[in-house]
């Protein structure tokens, strides 16, 4: 393991070209990794880097990496940042080849996402232990303004019975309360 540690972190140093800094976040021991910096410092990539490594070099399995972004787009770009750097690294350096290679082909099934996109996964992976709709999604973005909008052309029209009635349970009875007082609109 000694070996492959050295390897990889002179590959960092000589080739991939990582500053200092960035070089002891990849190569840190320990499950957690914070890097906190401003825009355009290389977080992406020295995350990225430590993904690789942590397969690479620490032989983590996929399914047992987190990786968490704020949006869609920079998910996407993580995952395809982790797939060049282990590509690069099957080419470059011999020692990881085979590993890169298997690791390459299930990529997809890493948990490389949002936080959203993250819990959805996790529902669904535990939805028997779980009480919720087996067809639940994320809904999109055209969907979301859809909603914010008929629910304000509701509150604004005072239509709120049929509002309360898209709701389930305690939040259909609560939301009831709520619209019920001051003339329907339940604002004050």
């Amino acid at each position: 393991m000694e070996m492959s540690t050295e390897t990889f972190r002179r590959y960092l140093e000589e080739e991939a070209c990582l500053e200092p800094e960035q070089i002891r976040a990849v190569m840190r021991d320990g499950p957690l990794v914070v890097v906190s910096a401003g825009a355009g410092t290389g977080k992406t990539l020295t995350l990225a880097w430590r993904f690789v490594r942590l397969v690479a070099v620490d032989r983590v399995p996929l399914e047992r990496i987190l990786t968490i972004t704020f949006t869609e787009k920079a998910a996407l770009e993580m995952r395809e940042r982790i797939r060049r750097l282990m590509d690069e690294v099957r080419e470059a350096v011999p020692d990881f080849s085979g590993l890169m290679e298997d690791s390459l082909s299930r990529l997809d099934e890493a948990y490389i996402s949002t936080i959203h996109a993250f819990s959805m996964r996790v529902l669904r992976e535990c939805g028997l232990s779980v009480d919720v709709d087996p067809g639940i999604r994320l809904i999109t973005p055209p969907e979301e303004n859809f909603f914010w909008q008929y629910l304000e052309r509701s509150i604004d029209r005072e239509e709120t019975e049929h509002l309360a009635e898209t709701l389930f349970g305690k939040w259909r009875d609560r939301a009831r309360d709520v619209f019920s007082s001051n003339g329907g609109t339940g604002w004050n």
